[in-house]
């Protein structure tokens, strides 16, 4: 699992969120290509608990929901969404907020035979 930080032009790290078409990715980040995608703003989000003021990531996006009812409706309706996406195969949907690309094994060996070993 590879995981990827930009830092923004305010020097918050912001989480890549990579996309791609390997079977190796959870459902909900395959894609036709590969891309990266990082919210480069601040805390824009007035509902949204911070873990870390020094790092953002799209739940810092601004909503446009005006209560903290509507805000608190919507992530538990998308949490419930990516759970079921994640249900089969079984993905670590939390480990995979940090993660933005899921190689397989095999094709980091093939590139460079002695990568286990660092």
């Amino acid at each position: 699992m590879v995981g990827l930080e930009w830092r923004t032009k305010a020097g918050l790290r912001s989480q890549v969120m990579g996309f791609a078409p390997l079977g190796s990715m959870p459902v909900s980040r395959r894609s036709p290509y590969v891309a990266l995608s990082a919210w480069p703003g601040g805390h824009d989000n007035e509902f949204f608990d911070r873990g870390h003021a020094q790092s953002v990531s799209f739940a810092d996006a601004p909503t446009g929901l005006r209560s903290r009812e509507q805000h608190d409706d919507l992530w538990r309706k998308s949490e419930a969404a990516t759970c079921r996406l994640a249900s089969d195969p079984a993905d670590d949907v939390e480990r995979m907020r940090r993660v933005a690309f899921c190689i397989p094994r095999v094709e980091l060996l093939a590139e460079n035979p002695d990568f286990l070993t660092h």
